[in-house]
């Protein structure tokens, strides 16, 4: 009778804290101007955070080499003769299967802003012809192919041009690794037109696994045909450790269950022995030394497997997310949990690659399944299962100033796939359950350099945008280090619509291994229905020292809100450690 008893007060007190905590939600999604973000999407800001941190530690952005073009000119500049031919079409003569190859070159030969159509070509004329093409195949990455001139009859009006196709004979490895996977690798094959940014995409496939190094090695054939040059491709490749293993410490934790959180992290090279990469990632915030007044722990574990097939690379992601928090009583202190599953599935594919730049399309589905207790009851109420598919185009370009440019924009979608469920939202307040959320993400690296010193500025934003009623856990969060630098997360802003924008100059050091001393200025807005006046508005600056060896990495900083509006005026002081081996 007493068991029946304290049961049915356990199951009121369950139900009584899942009313109030959907109500205090309510007073803070109604409020824009309100300081204070409810527990769950305090805690959705946790998962989502430490999701991020974990992917950028598991990949890396591969860095393209500025361009070093043979020719910037992209017109014709003939010289008058007082033999020449009018030129009215230019035609090219190629094998069948590479006229797709070259179709770039007789579109540019034939453009009037090249100015040979129309022109009186002459000896002199033809040969700078012959060469401005011979430019053209080797900016575009035929480096083995050729542009020849055969005998013809100009009073036509045509300037036929042959090209001699440069292809690949065959594919070897180096006698010390002949283990090596080229299967799902290499984006060119045997007899296929030799391209350059076709050998850079297969060295990027190489060289995915942890700590390898790989390159492609280029020379002449013994395979002959008039129509053709050959060259055979070695593959060389240098596999340092299978595995690798980082333990980190830092105070990037979240406010209610702990800053100061520590790691480890597991790169295994090649599970699969098909140049692919595993990464696994987990953790904990450190009870013993964080300052929080109840009990509170954070737990993630992170799984993230890479596999590329030619142009294509496919990415699996898993996340295990789990907390738990005191909530202060009057005569009980009830224990809050929460448990976050996300699966994620990406398939990108390699649209456009040139000397300098390249365009990736990726399509992409995940499920996320949330749940929450107090006392190990479970809260029904605030069950949260949604799924989702997301769409985008990534850019990259390296300019001649050995500047970097990353932009990556797409959208989201929310869908009723695996099971999803509406919102929790939707018993307070109005809500979609499967919004349309536009994102955007974008950095700018800049080096400046003198005779003895080295400088430069770092330029990042992200941002979203939706015309939808976004449920907690999507809505876009400034007011933490992440969002806005200089901010210590103790008060947060939240909208359905959010930019970020931040500024860093960086000193280096003179030195052997990479020391910098940088300040940055990051600014935030946040608003229901868009960036406008009634948007909220955050400014922060870090003043901050890092550095990078082969084995240990330091980042640490002094922040500062220089325009609060609302949120946490408190300095604070940032820093992370990692060591690997």
């Amino acid at each position: 009778m007493v068991a029946t008893k304290h049961a049915a007060a356990r199951t009121h007190k369950a139900m009584l804290l899942a009313v109030l905590l959907p109500l205090s939600t309510s007073a803070f999604a109604n409020t824009s101007q309100s300081t204070n973000l409810n527990l769950i999407q305090n805690q959705s800001l946790a998962e989502q955070r430490l999701f991020t941190q974990a992917q950028m530690a598991a990949e890396t952005r591969a860095i393209l080499p500025a361009s070093v073009g043979v020719s910037s000119s992209q017109s014709l500049d003939l010289p008058n003769e007082s033999v020449c031919f009018n030129i009215q079409q230019v035609l090219l003569d190629v094998a069948d299967d590479a006229k797709a190859d070259f179709q770039f070159l007789a579109k540019k030969l034939n453009k009037k802003s090249t100015g040979l159509i129309g022109s009186c070509v002459g000896e002199q004329g033809l040969q700078k012809i012959i060469d401005f093409a011979y430019y053209q195949i080797l900016n575009q990455g035929y480096i083995t192919s050729q542009v020849l001139l055969k005998p013809q009859d100009l009073a036509s009006g045509q300037l036929v041009l042959s090209v001699i196709a440069g292809r690949v004979a065959n594919i070897y490895r180096t006698l010390d690794d002949t283990n090596i996977s080229l299967h799902n690798a290499m984006s060119i094959k045997t007899y296929d037109v030799l391209n350059l940014r076709k050998l850079e995409q297969s060295s990027q496939n190489l060289r995915l696994p942890y700590d390898t190094q790989a390159m492609i090695h280029i020379k002449p054939s013994d395979k002959t045909n008039e129509n053709a040059g050959f060259s055979d491709l070695i593959v060389q490749r240098n596999k340092g450790n299978k595995i690798g293993t980082q333990l980190f410490v830092n105070n990037f934790g979240n406010q209610s269950t702990g800053v100061h959180q520590s790691g480890i992290g597991l790169n295994i090279a090649e599970p699969l022995w098909s140049n692919d990469n595993l990464y696994v990632q987990y953790l904990s915030t450190l009870d013993g030394i964080n300052s929080t007044k109840l009990q509170a722990n954070n737990q993630n574990l992170y799984l993230n497997y890479r596999y590329p097939f030619k142009n294509w690379q496919l990415k699996l992601s898993y996340n295990y997310n789990r907390y738990t928090q005191a909530l202060a009583g009057l005569n009980h202190n009830p224990i809050y949990k929460g448990k976050t599953v996300r699966k994620q599935a990406q398939l990108s594919y390699l649209l456009y690659q040139s000397g300098d730049s390249k365009l990736t399309g990726i399509g992409e589905i995940s499920h996320k399944d949330s749940k929450y207790y107090i006392d190990d009851l479970p809260i029904l109420v605030q069950r949260r299962k949604s799924s989702n598919y997301r769409l985008a185009l990534d850019f990259e370009k390296t300019f001649y100033n050995q500047s970097k440019l990353a932009l990556e924009g797409g959208f989201s979608h929310g869908i009723g796939a695996f099971d999803a469920l509406p919102s929790p939202e939707r018993y307070y307040r109005d809500v979609d359950s499967r919004p349309l959320i536009w994102q955007f993400t974008g950095n700018y690296r800049l080096p400046l350099a003198t005779a003895n010193h080295r400088f430069g500025l770092n330029t990042r934003f992200f941002g979203q945008y939706s015309r939808d009623n976004l449920p907690t856990a999507e809505q876009f969060i400034i007011g933490d280090q992440y969002a806005v630098r200089g901010f210590d997360g103790k008060r947060l802003a939240a909208g359905n619509n959010g930019l970020v924008v931040g500024q860093e100059i960086y000193y280096q050091l003179p030195v052997k291994n990479p020391h910098q001393f940088y300040t940055a200025i990051d600014q935030g807005w946040v608003s229901a229905d868009g960036l406008g006046s009634a948007s909220k508005q955050a400014t922060g600056a870090v003043l901050g020292y890092r550095f990078m060896t082969k084995r240990l990495s330091f980042d640490g900083f002094i922040g500062k809100p220089m325009r609060a509006n609302g949120l946490s005026k408190n300095a604070n002081v940032g820093f992370q450690i990692a060591f690997g081996y």
